[in-house]
C-alpha cells in the first residue's frame, strides 16, 4: 500500500512484493489520495507486461477510479438534496407550530 501510494506509476513484481504471485499493481488516485488499487497476476502465457500494456492498464484503472469517485460524489449530492428537503419540511412544520402557539388563547 505504501509503495503504491508513493509510486508515480504501476508497480511490477520487481518493484515491490504486493501480493504473492502478483505481476502488476495499479493505483487509483484522486488528488494525491490512494482510493483503491488493482493487482494483476501473471499473464496466461507467462510473458511480462510490456511498458505499453502497463501504461494502458494504468490509464484504465485510473479512469475506473475517477468514475467510482464521481459515483460517490453523485450519491453524496443526492443525499444532501434529500436531507435539505427534509430540513425544509421540518422548518416549515416548526414555523407552523410556533405560529399556532403564539396565537392568543381563547377565553
Amino acid at each position: 500500500m505504501l509503495a503504491l501510494r508513493e509510486s508515480d506509476g504501476p508497480l511490477s513484481a520487481d518493484d515491490a512484493t504486493v501480493i504473492p504471485d502478483s505481476e502488476l499493481a495499479l493505483a487509483m488516485r484522486h488528488r494525491g489520495n490512494l482510493d483503491g488499487f488493482v493487482v494483476l497476476g501473471p499473464k496466461p502465457d507467462g510473458d511480462r507486461y510490456r511498458p505499453d500494456e502497463c501504461e494502458t492498464l494504468a490509464f484504465a484503472v485510473q479512469r475506473v477510479g475517477l468514475d467510482l469517485h464521481a459515483l460517490k460524489v453523485a450519491a453524496l449530492r443526492t443525499q444532501v438534496e434529500i436531507l435539505m428537503s427534509k430540513n425544509e419540511a421540518l422548518q416549515t412544520a416548526l414555523t407552523s407550530i410556533a405560529a399556532g402557539s403564539l396565537r392568543p388563547a381563547a377565553d
